[in-house]
């Protein structure tokens, strides 16, 4: 019975077991972070565009109207492909793929920013004076002008549209300039939903996938999650941020600040999932992939950095130009990444039939050196086994 077990023992030497162990382990490594991502391209745009908010799929237009220098100083785009440009006394929509205007407006000195809506139905401008702040809500489609709302001079350079382009919050200070308050209304007519003051400074602002909540960073280091129902702080979050992003589902938060590791936390029950990261490394800007299953981070680093959402390990590192990273946008199916740094740069991530990406891969050479000794011992195994016999 012995003798018959043992024909079944593989002949070979514990170093040939050990090695084909390694080889396994490091094919599993190989497999599992097969996801090498491409740099594509890179423009040189004005350093005033403004950061990108939202997912992006036009790129190649907008690159298009960027390099045609139909761009100037000011701009934005939107999900259908639109750009809002400042030129000469007067705000006009071009569309990106032909470059054509579809309609004018006179601008203010002190027009400051423009936001789209997610859906690309209104674009709200932000017109900052000395003691006045004014935003402007404007159709997308014809320019036509909806309604106007003044507050005290601004507390922070944002505007949040919620997903749907059902709500816009914007922040100001009060007439005695005492208190910052946030103001969240309907989109198309301005009827006021909610209004709260800060402890203090609000920004920045993000409401979520549903509407029902409304985050936004102060100057006391915390960040407050606001139901914009009935007006009330329903969490606070510790930790000072400069951005803030809901994931899809609207159940996870991503915080990045200067001082603070970026973060992402659980908003039902207050509690931190991951650190991304340190102290030290100084995010400025993040995003959600359209999934939820991962997130990125711009750094004054230089680098992208693309988490696991779930479980906050870092993935891959990716160097961007000689700047610090400003804004940051996953594209709708999740296969390239939009990075501004100054410069206006596409990352696009490898299919597997791209083979020649693995070659980027440290897991690729070491699973290629495992299979060179394996083959290696099981030679000198099969000669051994040859003279004994």
């Amino acid at each position: 019975m012995k003798g018959q077990l043992l024909r079944f023992v593989p002949r070979y030497s514990l170093r040939t077991l050990a090695v084909f162990m390694l080889l396994c382990t490091s094919g599993f490594g190989l497999w599992w972070r097969w996801e090498p991502w491409c740099f594509v391209r890179a423009l040189d745009t004005p350093d005033s565009i403004p950061p990108v908010a939202y997912e992006f799929d036009d790129h190649r237009a907008l690159f298009e109207l960027l390099e045609r220098g139909r761009v100037s100083n000011f701009g934005n785009l939107s999900p259908d492909g639109a750009v809002i440009e400042r030129n000469r006394g007067e705000v006009l929509l071009r569309r990106a793929s032909t470059g054509d205007i579809e309609w004018k407006a006179a601008w203010r000195p002190k027009l400051s920013q423009a936001y789209f809506s997610p859906d690309g139905g209104f674009v709200a401008f932000e017109y900052h004076d000395t003691f006045v702040n004014t935003v402007t809500m404007r159709r997308a489609a014809t320019g036509e002008r909806l309604w106007q709302c003044r507050l005290g001079s601004r507390s922070g350079p944002d505007t949040a549209f919620s997903p749907d382009g059902r709500l816009v919050a914007f922040t100001g200070k009060t007439w005695d300039n005492e208190t910052i308050t946030i103001e969240v209304r309907l989109a198309e007519t301005g009827e006021p939903v909610m209004s709260w003051c800060s402890p203090g400074w609000a920004w920045p602002m993000a409401i979520s996938p549903d509407g029902a909540l409304l985050a936004c960073g102060s100057g006391n280091r915390e960040v407050s999650v606001l139901d914009v129902a009935t007006g009330t702080c329903v969490r606070t979050l510790a930790g000072g941020c400069i951005s803030i992003e809901w994931s899809p589902d609207g159940r996870t938060l991503l915080t990045a600040g200067h001082s603070d590791s970026s973060a992402i936390w659980d908003v039902g029950s207050g509690t931190c999932i991951a650190r991304l990261g340190d102290d030290l490394t100084a995010d400025v800007c993040g995003a959600y992939s359209r999934s939820g299953d991962r997130v990125a981070t711009g750094n004054q680093d230089h680098h992208v950095r693309i988490w696991s959402a779930r479980t906050g390990q870092c993935l891959y590192v990716l160097k961007a130009q000689d700047r610090a990273v400003r804004s940051l946008a996953f594209s709708s199916d999740g296969e390239r990444l939009l990075v501004w740094d100054g410069f206006l740069g596409i990352w696009q991530r490898h299919r597997p039939e791209w083979w020649w990406g693995v070659f980027w891969l440290r897991e690729f050479w070491l699973t290629a050196a495992f299979a060179a000794i394996f083959v290696w011992s099981v030679v000198r195994d099969r000669r051994r086994l040859a003279r004994t016999g």
